[in-house]
């Protein structure tokens, strides 16, 4: 089923940020919810960019919307950290299937080509899978409340 499915800019496909404004609330209702500091849908329209960060790619077919990631210049909690990879989400049915791979390669196929030579990403959930894929953890730390592990990955071509 993953093989139809393309990974495309945000900024072509901007019809579908309710959407994933809706899976951001449910997934991280801490941070994107009522009480929460982030607002989904401000952050999604500003990573519609084509050519300077962010930049935000989601994961589509003819059928729907089943995944996104974004490149950012920089995460609050490690502001002299750059790029880093953010909001990567996947579809619960499609989740195990190597989409969430696939987008964290695009990720770095648009950092490589953009000029970085390494890219940040922070997880408070996802760590095997970044260790999975040969990310480094480089540090722990707590922030807003939540216990984060930043990973690192160098991606020289």
């Amino acid at each position: 089923m993953t093989h139809d499915i393309r990974i495309e800019l945000l900024a072509d496909n901007s019809h579908l940020i309710g959407a994933i404004e809706k899976w951001f609330e449910d997934e991280w209702p801490g941070y994107y919810g009522p009480r929460g500091l982030g607002n989904a849908r401000k952050e999604l329209e500003t990573c519609c960019n084509r050519i300077k960060l962010p930049i935000a790619l989601v994961a589509v077919n003819d059928n729907g919307v089943y995944g996104t990631v974004a490149l950012k210049s920089e995460s609050a909690s490690h502001t002299h950290l750059s790029p880093w990879l953010a909001a990567l989400y996947v579809t619960p049915e499609m989740r195990r299937k190597g989409l969430g791979l696939r987008l964290v390669k695009a990720v770095e196929k648009l950092a490589i080509e953009m000029g970085s030579k390494t890219i940040y990403a922070r997880s408070d959930t996802a760590a095997d899978f970044f260790e999975r894929m040969g990310w480094t953890g480089i540090d722990k730390t707590v922030f807003q409340g939540q216990e984060l592990t930043i990973f690192k990955n160098d991606i020289m071509p």
